[in-house]
């Protein structure tokens, strides 16, 4: 069923339908946010760690040059593609005439270049897609559902946390038992398997 609400008036509705020992909601947050101002990510030599390394969702990196006409031409696909899989393929461009020491760690020989980097992984793969929006998508999805996310898991603890998983994309929130009726470790077995449906949703 589905519930409309507070999280006070949903905390409500579940005690009437399960047992009183059901007491804390956890939320799965599947997909997260990106840079609001943008759904491509500006990359450079500053930030690729944090942006590509370390990122929960897989990366696809575009080198590109600002007088390249290909990828001019790209550009709209690519900014396209990159709100259409937001939450779950970060889309991010590297100028590799400024950044040039990215271009020559990856063997940038020719623009655009795409790079694809599974969550956590310093090691690309080469994109061999097509070049327009709905082609980028399905490509990244395909990876997506190959190799998955990492999903953030928080705790609700009041209306402000539930309105937020709101706005999300997808979320799933899971009532859990208590930790009297099962300990940490229960909890914790429930909540790893939460990560790994929602990392290969």
């Amino acid at each position: 069923r589905r519930v409309h609400g507070t999280l006070s008036e949903c905390l409500f509705f579940f005690e009437m339908k399960l047992p009183l020992t059901v007491l804390l909601l956890f939320v799965v947050v599947i997909f997260g946010d990106v840079d609001e101002d943008s759904d491509v990510v500006t990359g450079t030599a500053d930030n690729f760690e944090e942006e590509v390394f370390g990122s929960k969702y897989g990366t696809l990196v575009e080198f590109y040059a600002p007088w390249c006409g290909h990828c001019k031409n790209l550009a709209p696909e690519y900014a396209q593609a990159a709100t259409e899989l937001k939450g779950t393929v970060k889309l991010v461009a590297v100028d590799a005439t400024v950044h040039n020491e990215l271009g020559s760690k990856y063997d940038v020989k020719g623009y655009p270049t795409l790079k694809f980097f599974p969550p956590g992984s310093e090691d690309p793969i080469d994109y061999d897609g097509g070049r327009n929006a709905a082609a980028i998508v399905e490509w990244c999805q395909a990876k997506a559902e190959e190799y998955g996310h990492s999903p953030e898991v928080k705790e609700l603890t009041s209306d402000a946390d539930f309105l937020e998983c709101l706005e999300k994309k997808v979320c799933v929130v899971a009532v859990l038992p208590h930790l009297i009726d099962g300990g940490a470790a229960a909890r914790n077995e429930y909540i790893e398997t939460l990560k790994s449906v929602a990392g290969k949703m």
